[in-house]
């Protein structure tokens, strides 16, 4: 039987009376139990032996005896990907061997990415071997709800070009919404404006941060690099709100447009960031990618005009020994 929340019977074991390599699929049937009357304490089949799991040096030793065809190497690389990666349990910081690293590019080799599985299986295999870059493009993919938890966390992973092996967090539906949001054109114009509301500002950066000041409060920053090294950093409120009211612009002229309310200048991108991370910001993409919708989106105005600065009037930030 199979079924969510019983194991995958495997399709390779350990013979438990030589040892050797079996494929179960491949042993003769002689007779069959039913399951609705066995008994294990009264049958005579209770005491026979069962067959062991396959421990790596068992894989290795197959693997590198040769004449498999490519379905069942498959399945054998696969399989002691995994058996390894359990190890990493406890230690995910464990880098892989270079036998490990010639299996996950022999696998990649035997990978058909046909389906949602077996592209993030391909994408995975090559975040692994650090070609993160290849692996973000295999993504480009039109996945369904239940596998995009997956796609986010291999892709902010890639991103950032961590190799490592993470273990799936358990939430609520954040890592598969943050995917929904990235396929969709971030910073666009794409959301219907009024003309005659202000000159949009332009923002050419997408790089997120954010402060959590409690349930669906917080604050936003946009990180925007100049040529000359300097950066600025425009902050925006939830939905792109402002607490003055501007007396220029009615409500429906600054509908879908997202306020700059506040700007920052730090002469290097490493200051900008650290005094984000001082002042309790975060990368949007570095955390459970929360506040979606109310994150800024695009069509930016400026509003500093008539907004209250909450963070250059030198009240509401932190600077640092080393800021100017």
């Amino acid at each position: 039987m199979e079924a969510p929340m019983f194991p995958n019977v495997p399709a390779a074991a350990s013979c438990p009376h030589c040892n050797s390599f079996v494929w179960l699929f491949e042993l003769e049937e002689i007779a069959q139990l039913d399951g609705s009357t066995f008994n294990e304490e009264s049958s005579k089949s209770a005491e026979l032996p069962h067959y062991q799991e396959l421990n790596a040096d068992q894989y290795w030793e197959v693997l590198e005896s040769g004449q498999l065809g490519d379905e069942k190497e498959a399945y054998l690389r696969f399989t002691l990907f995994q058996l390894l990666n359990d190890d990493r349990r406890n230690d995910e910081l464990k880098p892989y061997s270079p036998r490990e690293l010639e299996n996950i590019s022999a696998l990649l080799g035997l990978t058909i990415a046909r389906n949602e599985r077996g592209v993030l299986i391909k994408a995975e295999l090559l975040r692994c071997l650090g070609k993160f870059k290849e692996a973000m493009a295999v993504l480009e993919f039109d996945f369904g709800y239940e596998y995009a938890k997956q796609a986010e966390l291999i892709y902010s992973l890639a991103l950032r070009e961590d190799s490592y092996v993470k273990r799936i967090p358990e939430d609520d539906g954040e890592l598969a919404d943050a995917w929904s949001y990235r396929r969709e054109a971030k910073g666009s114009t794409a959301l219907p404006f009024d003309p005659s509301g202000p000159p949009l500002f332009h923002i050419k950066s997408t790089d997120v941060w954010i402060k959590i000041h409690g349930m669906l409060q917080h604050e936003w920053a946009i990180l925007e690099p100049h040529h000359d090294g300097n950066v600025t950093v425009y902050f925006f409120y939830d939905c792109g709100t402002t607490m003055l009211r501007s007396k220029q612009y009615t409500s429906l002229q600054l509908r879908n447009r997202y306020a700059v309310v506040d700007s920052l200048e730090f002469n290097s991108l490493e200051n900008a960031m650290k005094g984000l991370v001082r002042n309790s910001f975060r990368r949007h993409g570095d955390g459970p990618m929360i506040g979606l919708g109310e994150m800024p989106k695009g069509n930016y105005y400026d509003a500093r005009s008539f907004e209250e600065s909450c963070f250059s009037d030198g009240i509401g930030w932190v600077n640092g020994e080393d800021d100017e």
